[in-house]
């Protein structure tokens, strides 16, 4: 990550740099909850208690601490909205939760860690941006890491065998 994140020169952090350790706690806390309660109940059930809950808290955030906005501003953001809410954050988590229940936590993790891999190959791709030799070596670590991760250890084989 620190190949696709930093350009070489100094490292600096900001507070934005912050939320986003804080989101990578509550992301973990996410798949580690998907991962409790999807043997428990339908996983389309969980999609959709998950998104409520998301919603109301979104929805609280944004009254308290977001810029006041007037009802033309929604009505012209409303195909972005409805993109991000049902393409990406429907679609998307509800195929996590269906794939997580018979999956490992560990493993559906570093699979999610790719996401910053496609992003820069997204970028690259559809926008036309250009890829450094860095951000290719982190691409490439990073998938190196995913396929090392989900080889089985000797160790692990034979208590597994057992």
């Amino acid at each position: 990550l620190y190949f696709l994140c930093f350009d070489g020169g100094s490292v600096s952090f900001s507070s934005g740099d912050f939320y986003i350790f804080l989101c990578a706690f509550a992301f973990t806390a996410q798949i580690l909850a998907v991962d409790h309660y999807v043997q428990r109940v339908d996983g389309i059930a969980l999609s959709c208690a998950q998104f409520v809950v998301v919603i109301v808290l979104s929805a609280v955030g944004a009254l308290v601490f977001g810029e006041h906005t007037t009802l033309e501003a929604v009505k012209t953001c409303i195909p972005y909205l409805l993109y991000v809410g049902v393409v990406s954050s429907g679609v998307g988590y509800t195929l996590q939760i269906l794939a997580q229940k018979d999956s490992n936590p560990t493993v559906v993790t570093i699979l999610l860690s790719l996401e910053s891999v496609f992003a820069v190959i997204a970028g690259a791709i559809i926008l036309h941006q250009h890829m450094t030799p860095r951000e290719y070596l982190g691409c490439a670590l990073m998938f190196l890491a995913v396929v090392l991760a989900q080889i089985p250890l000797p160790a692990k084989a034979a208590r597994a065998d057992k």
